[in-house]
């Protein structure tokens, strides 16, 4: 007599990311809100799984805050992102 066995694994994966800043790169502050947490552009992409162009349409239709520098790096307000439409994105 053959037996079939069934076994089921579930698993459970959970990631945090920390974004490091080292200490002399200054980031300017949201020129909205006044928050002090700024990212840029390919951080927000990553921590949102959609790619850069679209962080950059969003910045065009004004539904994030960014800043731009006076060299030209672009700033993008992590608070702007978490009322964007993400329930489960946390920044710290």
């Amino acid at each position: 007599m053959n037996r079939k066995r069934i076994v089921e694994i579930e698993i459970d994966k959970r990631e945090t990311f920390f974004i490091s800043q080292p200490r002399f790169a200054a980031r300017p502050a949201c020129p909205l809100c006044a928050a002090e947490k700024m990212v840029r552009p390919e951080e927000a992409a990553f921590l949102l799984c959609v790619s850069q162009r679209e962080i950059f349409r969003r910045i065009e239709a004004t539904t994030i805050h960014f800043e731009e520098t006076s060299d030209g790096a672009i700033y993008v307000c992590a608070n702007s992102l978490k009322s964007e439409d993400l329930n489960a994105l946390t920044v710290f």
